[in-house]
């Protein structure tokens, strides 16, 4: 009660197929519209890697759930999309613990995390999130 939190899950797969708690999640975004936003990205990075034409997989894509939002688009996590979903990251004088604060949990592949934040074991932040304007205080790597 009171909690305000809101969440914006970016979950990259391959197929729909291996999609863990799918279900469960999607429940819970319809339950929780307002606060939980699910972003499916479904596909491998060739799907949008133009240097790799030959390269063909219908079965891409995104999907918003929850709401009526309803977006298709296939790839894997990148750039554009956390642009288009995640909440932007906060100012110098948030905090997360008082709810001003935005945080951002990264977890996957060692891939996943060179891409997205740098290294899983180190502090600093680097790839696409510092592209976007994150720094260590806002991103967690599990």
């Amino acid at each position: 009660p009171g909690d305000t939190t809101e969440v914006c899950l970016v979950y990259g797969n391959r197929s729909e197929e291996d999609i863990m708690m799918r279900k469960k999640l999607e429940a819970w975004s319809r339950k929780h519209s307002k606060r939980v936003k699910l972003v499916y990205c479904i596909g491998s990075r060739y799907d949008i890697d133009k240097s790799r034409p030959n390269v063909k997989n219908k079965r891409g894509l995104w999907g918003v759930i929850g709401g009526d939002k309803a977006t298709r688009e296939k790839g894997w996590v990148s750039k554009e999309v956390l642009e288009r979903h995640l909440f932007p990251p906060a100012d110098a004088n948030a905090n997360v613990e008082d709810g001003t604060g935005t945080l951002t949990l990264v977890a996957g592949l060692p891939r996943v995390y060179e891409t997205i934040c740098g290294p899983r074991d180190e502090k600093k932040v680097t790839g696409v999130l510092k592209e976007l304007g994150w720094t260590h205080r806002d991103v967690v790597k599990l």
